[in-house]
């Protein structure tokens, strides 16, 4: 099954409740093919499965997460660590936001061009690049008047796993009750390379 590019991945259901703590450990053997996880205290391996970089882990259950394969979606999107000065301050801060699939996702952001003028013509022109967090959570910023404020001047380009480009532009940090942490958003496909 394709999912679209836009696909909201739950990762992980953590409930902390009562007394029960968890940690996760890597040893210093460590690759992104194998994770160690302790769970209240109970170690458990889990080993990638084919057409998978990674394998997603609840850590209340202890079980995998059936979540697509690496070529199956494009963007998460969702709370994640940043560090913002690694030379000064390397100490991460929780963010929300989107990560490129590292898969093959790759993307440009500008503020040049509005987002009805996004073609295939001019997306030739863009130095695309596969930082995870290219478009990440700089897109909102925070307004001590106004809580989060969309910059919808922000548009992304997004060349997906199977190579089709998108436009894409976050339009509000807000569900329509007003909670934030709620992504809203248009895209459109741009076309094919």
């Amino acid at each position: 099954m394709r999912y679209s590019i836009l696909t909201l991945l739950v990762i992980a259901a953590l409930s902390l409740q009562g007394q029960q703590s968890y940690t996760v450990s890597m040893n210093e053997g460590y690759t992104d093919d194998v994770f160690f996880v302790l769970n209240d205290g109970t170690a458990f391996t889990i080993a990638p499965s084919a057409g998978r970089s990674r394998e997603w882990v609840s850590l209340d259950s202890g079980q995998l997460q059936n979540l697509p394969a690496d070529d199956e979606w494009d963007l998460l999107l969702g709370s994640y660590l940043h560090v913002f000065a690694p030379e000064t301050n390397p100490n991460p801060y929780q963010v929300t936001g989107a990560l490129l699939n590292p898969a093959g996702v790759i993307a440009h952001e500008s503020d040049a061009y509005a987002y009805d003028e996004y073609s295939l013509s001019l997306i030739e022109t863009m130095n695309f690049r596969a930082d995870r967090d290219l478009i990440g959570y700089d897109w909102k910023e925070f307004d001590f008047d106004l809580g989060f404020v969309t910059n919808q001047d922000m548009i992304f380009a997004v060349k997906s796993t199977e190579n089709d480009f998108y436009a894409l532009r976050f339009t509000t940090f807000y569900d329509e009750n007003g909670t934030k942490g709620n992504f809203g958003f248009t895209y459109r496909l741009i076309g094919e390379q």
